[in-house]
């Protein structure tokens, strides 16, 4: 019986055929990640009549193809219409079109947060409501009121709760203004954690806060505080303009990095699977800079 000898030549263009497909594959799926990415910017604490809220400012006009967001804290001192149109509108009223926001105590100075409503109107007002989600890329992103009820039951947590059951991303960030979990001045913030814990239980994957003047990042952690790689992951970032103030306490063994002498933005890409960040210095305002990195939770 005579054996059949292989052609070098074919195998060869066999395996070069297969590589090339290969190739081709990873270069189309990181072309469509990349599509599909968006680009979040923002802080809180932010317009206090001073040179820091303009240097913060400066930074997210560069960022033109990026939405915003506000960590509340908006206007300082009352949130006043006045408060609005000299302090906020000339640092941060440039981008007010692409800026989605939430609200802060300070804001609430004012009855019933009535400027800060006037000022975004339907942006940040839906359906008489002064808490939202909507779709940014494939991500559900939650702009929530930490002024009101967050508790179990309470119409706020009713709303998040359903919608993260029926969303049907893979990816949720929520942001408010009262920090969950801080080390700052304020420290620990109770009203909130409702919707941390919701967030836990049901996959979610990031939750930015401001209230304390200061920057803080902590690991994925847990509803009872602990690490945990299914956990959520909270960065503090009130250091958008208004005066920066020390630590209080020391740091907890879940937080990464953390400063109180520098103002500046989170610039975050959020993309399919995860996403990455980095904390920007204003500058003049300070030289600290952070990174991160993580992966949204199977749901």
């Amino acid at each position: 019986m005579q054996t059949q000898r292989r052609n070098p030549t074919r195998a060869l263009v066999a395996i070069g055929m297969g590589l090339l497909a290969t190739l081709l594959f990873v270069a189309v799926s990181v072309k469509t990640q990349a599509a599909n990415s968006v680009r979040l910017v923002g802080a809180g604490d932010i317009a206090d009549n001073g040179s820091a809220d303009v240097a913060t400012g400066n930074l997210i006009e560069a960022r033109s193809n990026a939405r915003v967001f506000t960590a509340g804290d908006n206007a300082y001192p009352n949130g006043s219409a006045s408060d609005f149109s000299k302090k906020y509108d000339p640092a941060w009223g440039s981008f007010k079109n692409r800026t989605y926001p939430s609200p802060g105590n300070h804001d609430y100075v004012t009855s019933r947060a009535g400027a800060y409503k006037n000022y975004f109107g339907a942006r940040a007002v839906r359906n008489g409501k002064t808490y939202y989600a909507y779709t940014y890329g494939d991500w559900r992103i939650y702009a929530l009121d930490s002024n009101i009820a967050m508790g179990s039951g309470s119409a706020q947590y009713n709303f998040v709760s359903k919608d993260m059951r029926s969303n049907g991303a893979t990816c949720e960030l929520a942001y408010y203004h009262h920090a969950t979990v801080s080390t700052g001045e304020h420290g620990n913030q109770a009203r909130t954690k409702p919707i941390f814990d919701l967030f836990d239980q049901r996959g979610g994957d990031v939750i930015l806060a401001g209230h304390d003047h200061d920057y803080e990042r902590f690991a994925k952690i847990n509803s009872s505080g602990k690490a945990s790689s299914a956990g959520v992951r909270e960065i503090v970032v009130g250091t958008g303009g208004t005066g920066l103030r020390p630590f209080k306490r020391s740091a907890l063994p879940t937080t990464e990095r953390r400063n109180s002498n520098t103002q500046g933005i989170i610039d975050m890409t959020l993309n399919a699977n995860g996403y990455r960040g980095k904390f920007v210095p204003a500058p003049g305002r300070g030289s600290f800079r952070d990174s991160f990195s993580g992966s949204c939770q199977a749901k």
